[in-house]
């Protein structure tokens, strides 16, 4: 168990990267988990996986860690923000896609443009809807963030941002490390 880490799923196993240990960093590692019992194997556990490629994300906990399908290609785990900094109080906002490269057993990150203006982020949720990556809430300069960016990553067009109008103190859902679904159109924030 690593606290503050984020989970997904590429292929048929389960994706694990990040988190914070208890007193250290633990370094830009990605865990899998097959979902199904290898041939010639008895039992599954987890495996650390090898990068090929020279760009890799800097280390981080309490960011986001999505599973999306950006493009013909295939399936791809999309990772944004985070807080990079061991006091937890500095967000990110850079974006990366891990996916297969088309070789078997090849794994690449690849980092995506982000606009200047995007809040750094951390403790947000992300999802996939629509054919685009949204990430909404979190914490931004130590204070609460209600706004909701849509990523492109198709069309490589201009991230768009909404603020969620605020009718009264409670209208607007603060959120922080909890989960979102997506059913149909309507986005529930649980926790």
């Amino acid at each position: 168990y690593i606290p503050a880490s984020s989970a997904s799923w590429l292929q048929d196993h389960i994706v694990l990267f990040g988190g914070k240990g208890l007193n250290e960093f633990n370094e830009s590692a990605l865990w899998a988990f097959p979902l199904g019992i290898p041939k010639g194997h008895l039992k599954r556990k987890w495996r650390k996986v090898s990068f090929f490629g020279k760009e890799v994300p800097k280390m981080r906990y309490y960011h986001s860690f999505t599973r999306c399908q950006p493009s013909e290609s295939g399936e791809m785990i999309a990772l944004f923000g985070g807080t990079t900094d061991r006091a937890g109080v500095e967000g990110g906002n850079d974006l990366w896609l891990l996916g297969v490269s088309g070789k078997p057993g090849e794994i690449l990150w690849k980092q995506m443009k982000v606009e200047k203006s995007t809040e750094n982020l951390y403790h947000h949720i992300a999802f996939w809807h629509d054919s685009k990556l949204k990430v909404y809430g979190g914490i931004s300069q130590s204070s609460w963030s209600t706004g909701l960016y849509v990523f492109d990553l198709l069309g490589g067009k201009k991230t768009e941002y909404f603020t969620l109008h605020e009718e009264d103190q409670y209208s607007t859902v603060h959120v922080s490390a909890e989960k979102g679904v997506v059913i149909g159109s309507e986005l529930f924030v649980l926790g």
